[in-house]
């Protein structure tokens, strides 16, 4: 035994007495809480994060991208930007985008200690209590560091299915963020972050493989006798607040 081997007595009570050595040489982080906990209104909480840089810039110059996600419906919403800095600009015109659209402020706002997302003077004229995660613990904002993951594996998918250039990758993320806020997910209970926010499906009919062929009509301003009719493009995505499709001429 320990206890005969040793030069002095060992014994089997606990002292409430501090050892200041053992934390400093021993100390671990707690393992993380996740809570599956979801609000019961939309735009009571959005969740933020800033993803990039991106070695590989889109043909006009993005580098980054900025997701926000409602945590009650998990709709999500993509910016693509050219810096971190673009990043303040972006969430200001959220809150304007949800202010007019659905007549609401947002009630919480959850974020990294980014330098880009400093934001207390605007929350604070808004209203909007702004919960910081704590430094280098990325498990508190979990919510937008799953979606990053989800956003990605889709976006990839779409990518290697297309085949297109890699200059494409910011029209395949804001695809990929399309496609997810329309789709049933076991975490909405099976129906989809679009339906839980606007309240009814959407219209899948005008769904499109992405990287397709397709042809544009040529534009009459741009026509003569013997002018082609159309253009060869590819398909890469829906623009937002138009009634069409996103193509690039090949």
């Amino acid at each position: 035994m320990l206890s005969n081997k040793v030069p002095f007595t060992m014994s089997n009570s606990y002292s409430s007495s501090t050892c200041h050595i053992c934390p400093v040489a021993k100390f671990k982080r707690l393992p993380f809480q996740c809570h599956n906990h979801f609000c019961t209104k939309p735009f009571d909480l959005i969740h933020c994060d800033v993803w990039g840089p991106y070695r590989h810039p889109t043909y006009n110059s993005m580098k980054y991208f900025l997701t926000l996600v409602d945590d009650h419906s998990r709709y999500t919403w993509i910016h693509l930007l050219r810096t971190k800095a673009e990043a303040t600009s972006a969430i200001k015109s959220f809150f304007s985008l949800i202010q007019t659209q659905f007549g609401v402020t947002i009630k919480q706002f959850r974020s990294d200690n980014a330098k880009e997302l400093a934001l207390t003077e605007f929350l604070k004229e808004k209203g909007t209590i702004h919960q910081l995660s704590c430094v280098e613990r990325p498990q508190q904002n979990v919510v937008v560091e799953r979606k990053h993951q989800h956003l990605l594996s889709v976006a990839r998918a779409l990518y290697y299915q297309s085949k297109i250039p890699i200059r494409f990758w910011g029209d395949c993320i804001t695809t990929a963020a399309f496609l997810i806020n329309r789709m049933p997910s076991p975490n909405t209970k099976n129906i989809s972050p679009y339906n839980l926010l606007y309240g009814k499906d959407h219209d899948y009919t005008v769904l499109k493989s992405f990287g397709c062929l397709c042809f544009a009509a040529t534009l009459n301003s741009q026509r003569d006798k013997f002018s082609p009719r159309s253009t060869t493009c590819i398909f890469v995505g829906y623009p937002l607040g138009m009634k069409g499709y996103k193509l690039c001429d090949i």
